[in-house]
């Protein structure tokens, strides 16, 4: 993965993510992604750092991170002050979106190896294209498996007990969110 600096701008120049002017003087952001014949190399404002996503060329790792990233920002969205009903209807849509996800970077995977010729797919390339693909699938069945449970509040607490139940109840949800969007060793 690219490393990111955090460097003083000698010059004006716009970040990448919102086209803000990066003025003399003021920190920014800057990582430069190799490739066989130079590079890329990527700028951005100190308000959008660059998420994991931003830091790979590869189209299936680009994918995973990005599966990664989808469910932190829906978990992150969540108020805990939100109806019971309504948390465990975004909690069960975040994961059924992540599952959806993963299950679309494994049909890429899967495409790439029905594509490949047969001494490809034999070799070293196809096994690894092949690891991918179970892990992808391993990865989403987890994912689809996690029990989310609904909210079964206590009629004795008062309306502050009440809220700082629904608040563990919901950090307890998002955990396990959490634990299964970056169970996936990648290859």
């Amino acid at each position: 993965m690219a490393r990111v600096s955090r460097q003083k701008a000698r010059k004006v120049w716009h970040c990448q993510a919102c086209r803000a002017e990066i003025k003399p003087g003021t920190e920014y952001l800057r990582t430069r992604l190799r490739r066989q014949y130079g590079g890329v190399t990527k700028i951005r404002c100190t308000q959008h750092p660059f998420r994991s996503s931003d830091l790979t060329e590869s189209p299936y790792l680009i994918g995973v991170y990005s599966a990664q990233e989808g469910a932190e920002d829906a978990l992150a969205t969540l108020d805990p002050s939100m109806p019971p009903e309504d948390l465990y209807a975004a909690l069960t849509d975040a994961r059924d979106e992540l599952a959806s996800n993963i299950g679309e970077v494994s049909d890429e995977e899967q495409e790439k190896l029905d594509n490949m010729p047969d001494g490809l797919r034999d070799g070293s390339t196809g096994e690894s294209i092949q690891e991918r693909y179970d892990a992808c699938q391993e990865w989403q069945q987890e994912v689809e498996s996690v029990p989310l449970e609904e909210f079964a509040p206590d009629d004795d607490h008062d309306e502050e007990e009440a809220a700082a139940a629904v608040e563990d109840w919901l950090e307890s949800q998002k955990a396990l969110i959490e634990e299964a969007s970056q169970s996936l060793e990648t290859y």
